[in-house]
């Protein structure tokens, strides 16, 4: 099983979509936020915090992260199965070792590529602005009903990486959907848009249905919008 999921990841490794992603996930951010960095340059509530906290809200192409989710690794098999490498793959790894091990390392792509497109974000904005307001009002403004809260107040950077963590578990999620749609179609720009055609479907089902609140999306309960 351990020799399946290395040679997974080395596979991975030698993919060019995952730089393609951790390049995705820093232009979109940079551009959702770019017009607002823009404007507001001098004022007091500028800082690292401020857009970070806003990254989805101050921009409109947001949504074209979900078509990043199958690029790490997720649509890996449907191109195998494309080229008829996955049999290969099949006898050597055996069939509980290849799909436990697909599985393994698209998640584990996604959760990085993701991760250091926004230590990307990150060390832009770290660059240009300070981390937190001078100004007391505005830092418990921004963080006030925020997950984690606490913790902005005592290790500042922590409280940065922990904020994406719900962000990114889903994304892991939905590039395990293109992986799944990857074994019941061949064509590639299906896998690709699954992840954002299953949000939408969600988002309809749950308010629809109205669903408690542990079924929607991270932001929908914190900011009551559901950009991602």
């Amino acid at each position: 099983m351990v020799r399946c999921i290395l040679v997974e990841i080395k596979k991975a490794l030698l993919d060019k979509g995952v730089i393609l992603v951790v390049l995705g996930v820093f232009l979109i951010n940079t551009i959702n936020l770019w017009d607002e960095m823009q404007l507001h340059q001098t004022y007091e509530s500028s800082s690292v915090l401020y857009y970070w906290v806003n990254r989805h809200g101050l921009g409109g192409i947001t949504m074209l992260m979900f078509l990043l989710c199958s690029i790490p690794y997720g649509l890996q098999f449907c191109l195998e199965k494309n080229n008829g490498s996955w049999k290969y793959f099949l006898i050597r790894e055996h069939f509980r070792g290849y799909v436990f091990s697909k599985i393994v390392v698209t998640v584990l792509t996604s959760v990085i590529a993701f991760m250091v497109g926004y230590l990307l974000v990150f060390i832009l904005l770290h660059s240009r602005y300070m981390l937190f307001p001078d100004n007391k009002v505005f830092f418990e403004q921004m963080v006030s009903g925020l997950p984690f809260e606490s913790i902005a107040l005592q290790r500042r950077y922590l409280f940065f990486f922990l904020n994406i963590i719900p962000e990114v578990m889903m994304i892991a999620f939905m590039s395990t959907i293109s992986l799944l749609v990857g074994t019941w179609t061949e064509n590639k720009y299906v896998v690709i848009a699954a992840p954002m055609v299953v949000y939408y479907a969600w988002n309809y089902l749950t308010g629809s249905l109205r669903l408690h609140d542990i079924f929607l999306w991270t932001l929908k309960i914190i900011e009551g919008f559901q950009y991602i």
